[in-house]
């Protein structure tokens, strides 16, 4: 994913890597000492009744496709979800937002579906609870999101 250079700056600090793997959420594959996959998982839950939760920091080194995001997002997905027999609707929301056609791909496989206004229209309403500000894409509420000719970052929610 990387390879695309489509990563924040702010989103590749080292003390909120180190942060995010020492409580445990996040993914990492490696070869040695170098690490080839990585994915996080932040808490975006307001209310404790519904579960949010934000998938980010995605990265496949070049080279080390074949499945390899797909494997680690859903073993994040896996970590945060709880079991069976705890609370029925504790089951919590994941979300991510991306530009990178590949990652839009693998969350499809996931169960991840695109974010719109129409199909959910109070999406600015819960993107201010989620705590996303500017973040939201302009593909969740644009009145036509579909016909673009640039490639437009997307919200993707399961």
């Amino acid at each position: 994913m990387v390879a695309t250079g489509e990563f924040h700056p702010a989103g590749l600090d080292a003390l909120a890597l180190e942060r995010d793997y020492g409580e445990g959420r996040t993914v990492i594959r490696t070869e040695g000492s170098r690490i080839i996959a990585h994915a996080s998982v932040e808490d975006r839950t307001s209310e404790s009744q519904y579960p949010l939760y934000e998938i980010r920091r995605v990265y496949v080194a070049a080279g080390n496709g074949n499945g390899t995001a797909q494997e680690i997002i859903a073993e994040l997905i896996k970590r945060f979800t709880p079991k069976e027999e705890e609370l029925p609707g504790k089951n919590p929301t994941f979300f991510l937002i991306s530009k990178n056609p590949a990652l839009w791909h693998i969350a499809s496989k996931l169960g991840f579906h695109v974010v719109t206004k129409f199909t959910m229209p109070n999406v600015r309403e819960w993107a201010k609870r989620a705590g996303l500000g500017k973040r939201l894409p302009r593909s969740a509420t644009a009145r036509n999101p579909h016909h673009s000719k640039r490639r437009k970052r997307w919200l993707l929610m399961r």
